[in-house]
């Protein structure tokens, strides 16, 4: 089973009990972040991880370990997180998972070469299709994150066609989002909008106990 769970941010602002929830070397490392929309961003991921965590039925874990190529691991749970302009998404599964979400637009052509294959490059070439470069883009990035290579690798070594071959995708859209969700095997899906109120009534929680 993969548990998704995704969370808008009309409404979000931070709150100094979501603090509760987090490590002293993750806080250090929010507070560092310059950008506040980023920083929203992040610090409402981290948040909803927890959640995740939390509704999944595993111990809330303030400290992660990591393998050797950066990725943070929890034990007996596999995890991903995206988050971009005006929402954020967790996926937790106890198989290997990579979730990617973005907001429909046009994504400057010029980045095409960095995110197709020569052959998927000749076909956009061909067609101009914006929805293809950003089906792409979030199918390639969704599975680097579950093999755990993630967002920094080179996209243009797999193409969509041996993405699908070697593992199973499904695409979720909310609102003006499309999100990517990616494992090694078929599995059934419960999805969650969360609220605002729902994770501050967690990190409340977890602050009593």
């Amino acid at each position: 089973m993969v548990n998704i769970y995704y969370l808008k941010l009309d409404n979000f602002k931070i709150d100094d009990h979501f603090e509760k929830v987090f490590s002293d070397v993750r806080i250090e490392k929010l507070k560092q972040i310059t950008n506040e929309e980023v920083r929203l961003e992040r610090i409402a991921a981290e948040v909803l991880l927890q959640y995740a965590f939390k509704e999944y039925g595993f111990d809330i874990p303030k400290q992660y370990a990591y393998d050797n190529l950066g990725k943070p691991t929890a034990s007996d749970v596999y995890f991903s997180i995206t988050h971009t302009k005006g929402a954020v998404m967790v996926a937790v599964s106890n198989n290997p998972v990579g979730v990617d979400l973005e907001m429909r637009r046009n994504i400057d052509e010029k980045i095409a070469s960095r995110i197709l294959t020569k052959e998927e490059l000749d076909f956009y070439n061909e067609h101009k299709g914006s929805e293809y470069l950003l089906d792409c883009f979030v199918r390639k990035e969704s599975f680097f994150k579950m093999t755990g290579e993630g967002i920094g690798s080179n996209l243009t070594k797999e193409s969509i066609e041996d993405i699908l071959n070697s593992s199973k995708q499904v695409a979720l859209c909310f609102d003006d989002y499309l999100s990517i969700i990616t494992t090694y095997q078929k599995d059934l899906y419960d999805v969650t909008k969360v609220n605002y109120d729902d994770l501050l009534k967690l990190c409340k929680e977890v602050e009593n106990e």
